[in-house]
């Protein structure tokens, strides 16, 4: 049984303080990786407007594609998540609560 955090304060949009930093945490990534959105899209068999709008913040990453999307940039997707993880400042309130069985 995994634990899940509630809080009625989260916010559920792409342009949090949070997500615009994995957004600029990801462009860097390839920046620094000297790749074109296009060769990452190839890495990822995506097409280049998926690499385009996730960096624009028009398209969210689940935690499957953050993998992806970081072995793609040549990254370790555990460290990557764990760094990001650490950085969010999570509410001091925040309610742990049995995920529901299934």
């Amino acid at each position: 049984m995994g634990c899940i955090l509630r809080h009625p304060e989260v916010q559920k949009t792409i342009h949090s303080d949070e997500h615009t930093a994995l957004r600029k945490l990801l462009t860097a990534q390839r920046r620094e990786g000297e790749l074109t959105q296009s060769a990452l899209a190839e890495r990822l068999g995506m097409p280049q407007s998926f690499v385009s709008k996730v960096e624009r913040g028009e398209r969210r990453l689940d935690v499957i594609e953050f993998a992806r999307y970081m072995s793609a940039l040549g990254g370790d997707p555990v460290q990557a998540f764990s760094e990001m993880v650490r950085a969010i400042k999570l509410p001091a309130n925040a309610k742990k609560t049995t995920a529901p069985k299934r």
